[in-house]
């Protein structure tokens, strides 16, 4: 209903409505007062701008004053409610309906202007895509000097992480303008959401992201250090789409949904259909993050295993955290037992690359844990710590008993002389 329409409905209700005692039943007034309180009621509800409302913040006053000489009377007939009462309760709902109405038509001003934010941003992205699938044709080729080709390889991760950025950016563009308008109109609010979803293809753009992060891993060879930032971009990453996916969810589901009624999905002409079942959209992000903490983590234990291979040490096969402190652990006290020497593991590997290169990745709490590190590093110490040698408890014995005999002869020699 227009401000208009209403604005001369409440007029004609009030014009039309003003009581006359002298020529009116109190039957009369009961009723002509209770069917224009309900059409205010109405009138409050339908209302969509705050022109309306003004308006109608005017009729419910004239009412007011325009029925106030009948309340006695109207107290009485209205029981249990009364003149006040009723009156209170139009104000108040008007109250609700204007703190609700005004909040849409802010943020009504508020998507316009971020209409073209996220133009602007789809474009931003779609340019990362380029510049990636550049950055990974030079990879494939693996023509570069190590120096080009870790530059090539920041580029590539600086390029994942402005996506990344963007695309989580994207999201929030779509969401947080509808955020704090109330639930009156949430199904409104889900599908607008929904659509803008859709058009942006948002929750494909962060697939994407997740997918080019696993081919990343796959087709690169990260410096030991550089793990912990992959680390902490999945962290972020996923949080993120956690903190988002119960919205995607709902807004996509509600987005379907009223595409079905505008279809005709859900059984016309009197026949019960059940309703489709619409997929989850956010399963394929999900299966994405999980194969990207597989891979990472895959990539981590096989380059912490090529660092024990560069030196021809074979320690048992690890996979995790566990089966790494089982596998350390075993060749400690293999190496114990046997006597070997083993200071290419202690110095060589664990000395100049684990404890150097891996400690900040290998002390993360998903990984081992800087308590569990600790531990192993100082079990690896221990292998470090030569015990005494018993050959060299019988040379310093030997040398002592020499000793002591030259010292004997030459005493008793000094003996005889004096003798």
């Amino acid at each position: 209903m227009s401000g208009r329409a209403i604005g001369i409905l409440a007029a004609a209700l009030f014009v039309l409505g003003a009581p006359a005692a002298s020529q009116e039943s109190d039957f009369e007034v009961k009723q002509q007062f209770e069917g224009r309180v309900q059409s205010l009621r109405t009138a409050v509800d339908q209302a969509a701008s705050v022109t309306a409302l003004d308006s109608l913040a005017v009729s419910i006053g004239e009412l007011e004053s325009g029925y106030r000489p009948r309340s006695a009377f109207l107290d009485k007939a209205l029981y249990p409610e009364t003149f006040a009462s009723t009156i209170d309760g139009l104000k108040a709902m008007h109250a609700v309906a204007y703190e609700r109405v005004s909040t849409i038509q802010m943020q009504g001003a508020r998507i316009l202007d971020l209409e073209t934010r996220l133009a602007v941003m789809v474009g931003g992205i779609d340019s990362l895509r380029r510049e990636r699938d550049r950055l990974f044709a030079e990879l494939r080729a693996s023509k570069q000097s190590n120096q080009q080709l870790q530059a090539t390889i920041r580029q590539l991760t600086q390029s994942l992480q402005a996506r990344d950025r963007l695309v989580f950016a994207l999201l929030d563009s779509i969401f947080v303008p509808y955020q704090g308008a109330g639930r009156t109109t949430g199904d409104t609010q889900l599908e607008n959401m929904g659509q803008k979803l859709q058009q942006t293809s948002a929750v494909a753009r962060v697939a994407d992201v997740a997918s080019d992060n696993v081919r990343f891993l796959d087709v690169t060879a990260l410096e030991p250090k550089s793990f912990a930032s992959a680390m902490d971009q999945y962290d972020r990453f996923a949080k993120r789409w956690q903190a988002f996916r119960p919205d995607i969810v709902e807004a996509s589901k509600a987005r379907a949904a009223a595409i079905t009624r505008a279809t005709g999905g859900g059984g016309t002409g009197g026949t019960t259909t059940t309703p489709a079942v619409i997929p989850d959209p956010g399963t394929g992000v999900d299966s994405l993050l999980g194969l990207w903490k597989a891979t990472l983590d895959g990539a981590i234990w096989r380059s912490v295993a090529g660092e024990f291979a560069a030196k021809s040490i074979y320690l048992p096969p690890f996979h995790d955290g566990a089966t790494f402190t089982a596998a350390v652990r075993s060749y400690v006290d293999s190496a114990k037992a046997s006597g070997k020497d083993a200071s290419a593991f202690v110095n060589d590997v664990w000395k100049e690359r684990v404890d150097k290169e891996w400690r900040e990745v290998l002390s993360r709490p998903e990984v081992l844990g800087k308590e569990q590190y600790a531990a192993l590093d100082a079990s690896v110490s221990e292998l470090a710590k030569k015990p005494f040698d018993a050959t060299i408890i019988l040379v310093l014995a030997l040398i002592a008993l020499a000793v002591g005999a030259v010292w004997y002869i030459l005493s008793r020699r000094g003996r005889t002389q004096q003798a």
